[in-house]
């Protein structure tokens, strides 16, 4: 309480020092505006800069400040109090940086009596370059009263370069200068330049070998994919240390604007050989060279991942180029869209194939080597090749070739028999005539199976195994279930399993039974001794029909 109320007390005070300080401050502004104003006769004219931010009062105290290649506005502001005039502006430059001048007026442009007249100038600066340039102007006004007065305005322009040269001059890498004794810009470039070309060959013949060398070890990449990779970070680091040593050593902007020019373009084409060299490397990293698995995803699907890769670093590298360059890069995306809609709608078939073989694989529903069927084809085929286009498979006895476009395959039906592995798993049927021993059958059956080498019985399948699976008319069906190693054992297997059983059911006297036709004829004894014959009775021919 005791301190709140002498404060209190001094609000009053504070707020009048806070207002007398504003005061103090605001009356220099106002004079500064009106201490800038100058006059020819009795006319009083005005000079501001426009710039994005507003526009200012030009004072002469400070130069303007523009980029090279790039303009500025000055607006000048005129008044006359008592007779009406004419007036009209002259311009030149003292200096090369300047371009061109402009204004937005008729010369001989009239000014009322007691109304700001207003006029824009536009000063046009040169590409690369920088430095201090003068914009001179005479401000000429004509009077029936006095006739014509004149007065000469001079306006500093400060030209900042685009290529950022300022700065680097005679200093290594920009920052440091050199002692007395080699105080020489050219020393500093070669100094810049050599650190540069150090710094690269240490990251490319050091550092990414035992990066790289570490992923060897886990069987990621090999030699040629070291050496490329160090080869572009050593070429970004030479054109990075000439575009600066030539700011060092004060090249004129042109020259360093071409250098940058090419560097930019350079500097996208080594990136772009360096995301491929990476991309490379994560590919093969990806997909394990050695795996054995044939669920898994393995080397075969390197190159599809190759090609996809290397056509859109590429596309890519073309786009960037462009826009580095001061294309448009929209104008030629839409371009490329229309251009890409036309080429679709014109190769639909192609595409189709080609992104079928995309799909297969990708989705992999076989492999080569394989065996398989197609849709509601009943003949079984061998995968060949997996194309992008078409896919080639060997007919089962190898006679022939059939390739087959992608996009019938992908949408068909597959039947994959080796999926998983190259087991096969068949069946075997046998008939035995009714009366005879089923099980001596199945014992001589089972035990053929059993001592067949190619008849898998190691336990990572069932066991083969028996049994009688229908009744036929004149026989017993009985059923053998066995697996094999391979796919293409399975018709010989079948062969000496088939010829064993048969030679040992002859040997036990089990009956293969075979299709039997009794015919019986009907007689009739005649009156007589003789045997009256029946005749067939057959049927007469409508000849209606024909007429």
């Amino acid at each position: 309480m005791p301190i709140i109320e002498p404060v209190k007390a001094k609000l009053p005070i504070l707020l009048l020092t806070l207002i007398s300080v504003f005061a103090l401050a605001i009356v220099p502004i106002a004079n500064t505006e009106e201490a800038y104003a100058d006059n020819v006769g009795d006319v009083t004219y005005n000079i501001f800069h426009i710039t994005d931010n507003g526009t200012f009062l030009y004072t002469g105290s400070t130069d303007l400040v523009v980029g090279s290649g790039e303009s500025i506005s000055i607006e000048m502001e005129l008044y006359s109090p008592t007779d009406p005039k004419t007036f009209w502006i002259e311009h030149y430059s003292s200096s090369g940086l300047i371009s061109g001048v402009s204004t937005n007026y008729v010369e001989g442009r009239e000014l009322p009596v007691e109304e700001w007249a207003r006029l824009i100038i536009t000063v046009e600066t040169q590409q690369n370059v920088h430095g201090f340039a003068q914009l001179d102007l005479i401000l000429n006004i004509k009077s029936l009263v006095t006739g014509v007065e004149s007065v000469p305005i001079t306006i500093g322009i400060n030209v900042l370069s685009s290529v950022g040269g300022e700065g680097y001059y005679n200093k290594v890498f920009g920052i440091y200068p050199l002692g007395p004794s080699l105080n020489d810009s050219a020393y500093a470039a070669l100094f810049t330049f050599a650190i540069w070309l150090i710094i690269g060959a240490l990251i490319s013949y050091i550092v990414i070998p035992l990066i790289l060398g570490a992923l060897r070890r886990k069987n990621a990449i090999n030699e040629e994919l070291t050496e490329g990779l160090g080869t572009s970070v050593l070429l970004v680091a030479i054109v990075a240390g000439m575009g600066q040593s030539l700011r060092v050593y004060g090249s004129s902007d042109y020259l360093i604007s071409i250098v940058d020019t090419a560097s930019i373009v350079l500097y996208i084409v080594l990136g772009a050989i360096i995301v491929w060299k990476i991309y490379i490397i994560i590919v093969d990293r990806m997909f394990n060279r050695g795996s054995s698995s044939r669920t898994g995803i393995d080397e075969s699907l390197i190159p599809l991942f190759r090609m996809i890769g290397k056509i859109t670093i590429a596309t890519f590298t073309v786009a960037v180029i462009f826009s580095a360059l001061g294309g448009n890069l929209l104008s030629i995306l839409a371009g490329a869209g229309i251009v890409g809609i036309a080429i679709s709608l014109g190769a639909q078939n192609t595409l189709n194939q080609f992104f079928s073989g995309l799909s297969l694989l990708m989705a992999r529903p076989f492999r080569e080597g394989d065996i398989v069927k197609i849709g509601s084809e009943s003949t079984v085929l061998k995968v060949n090749k997996v194309g992008l286009m078409n896919t080639k498979f060997d007919h089962t006895d190898n006679e022939q070739t059939i390739s087959m476009p992608n996009d019938i395959v992908a949408t068909s039906t597959i039947y994959n028999y080796t999926s998983e592995n190259l087991y096969f798993h068949f069946y075997l049927y046998f008939s035995v005539a009714y009366g005879s021993d089923i099980e001596k059958a199945k014992d001589i059956i089972l035990n053929a199976a059993m001592e067949n080498p190619n008849v898998m019985k190691g336990g990572a399948v069932p066991m083969p195994g028996v049994r009688m699976t229908a009744l036929e008319s004149s026989s017993v069906t009985i059923r053998l279930s066995i697996y094999v190693y391979d796919y293409n054992d399975n018709f010989y297997t079948d062969g000496v399993i088939r010829e064993r059983v048969y030679n040992e059911f002859l040997e036990n006297g089990i009956e293969i039974p075979y299709s039997q036709l009794d015919v019986y004829l009907k007689t009739e004894l005649a009156d007589g001794d003789g045997v009256k014959v029946t005749p067939p009775v057959r049927k007469h021919k409508d000849k209606s029909n024909k007429e």
